[in-house]
């Protein structure tokens, strides 16, 4: 494979690039610069994080039918849960929105992470019905609906960036790698449950062991727990703000006013 070819893909495997220079020039100098390489970083990280947290709250639906049948006696409040952990993210829509705006998509995302590091790791430590699920099932959704709005978002901000540099706009290539991520997460989240499942002698149907149980309180409450505070470590990394990315708007809005007068 050619040097040409490889450095192409290097960005998670696909010809992604953000922030490279391409043939029509670099991008035009204004009052905001910063270098590809700090695209690149920026992109690499919102799809680091974005796949964590993935990989975490891909417990939720595929980890409740055992946690409530096996661990918590609750098998006929399975759907009542899950409404739960769904409503919030639907109604609360408009104020992430709101909020995002006030407070920055980073720090609200910061928060959204570290609220759902918290409620997920009290599930590591209910055994018996109560108002805590209630409690930390609306806490989790709540959470996860933030992320849910303002991941993408942030997305799309970088998006522009990439533009502002490159002077190309690359949504399909984008959303390609995003979809990728989602799915290569909850692959791996799906695998590692079975093959830990399996190491403990997991058997459907039956009385679980004690070993059994707890591991499946742990997937479904430690290991999520950890990858949003990994996730969350990692996001403080990210520097692409609001202020910048309004300066990236206006150099874009100006760029299409001049291609349209003709300039």
């Amino acid at each position: 494979m050619s040097d040409r070819v490889w450095a192409q893909i290097q960005m998670s495997g696909f010809s992604i690039r953000p922030g490279e220079p391409t043939t029509r020039g670099a991008a035009d100098s204004t009052s905001f610069e910063r270098s590809p390489t700090s695209c690149a970083t920026s992109t690499r990280l919102l799809l680091l994080v974005f796949g964590i947290e993935t990989f975490g709250a891909a417990s939720i639906g595929m980890l409740i039918p055992y946690l409530v049948e096996y661990v918590i006696p609750m098998q006929n409040m399975m759907v009542p849960i899950l409404l739960a952990y769904t409503i919030p993210q639907f109604v609360l829509t408009p104020i992430w929105i709101r909020l995002s705006y006030r407070f920055g998509k980073k720090q609200l995302w910061l928060t959204s992470m570290v609220i759902s590091a918290v409620a997920f790791a009290g599930f590591a430590f209910i055994t018996e019905v109560g108002p805590a699920i209630w409690v930390l099932t609306i806490s989790v959704g709540i959470a996860g609906g933030c992320g849910a709005v303002v991941a993408p978002s942030i997305k799309a901000d970088i998006i522009d960036y990439d533009e502002f540099l490159t002077h190309e706009r690359k949504e399909g290539a984008y959303l390609a790698v995003w979809n990728l991520v989602r799915k290569c997460a909850a692959s791996v989240t799906a695998f590692i449950t079975g093959w830990v499942l399996q190491t403990v002698g997991f058997e459907p149907n039956v009385e679980q062991t004690e070993e059994a149980k707890l591991a499946i309180q742990l997937l479904f409450g430690a290991l999520p727990a950890i990858c949003f505070v990994i996730g969350a470590i990692i996001f403080t990394r990210f520097s692409f703000n609001e202020a910048e990315h309004r300066a990236v708007r206006q150099e874009l809005d100006a760029r299409r006013i001049a291609r349209t007068s003709g300039y």
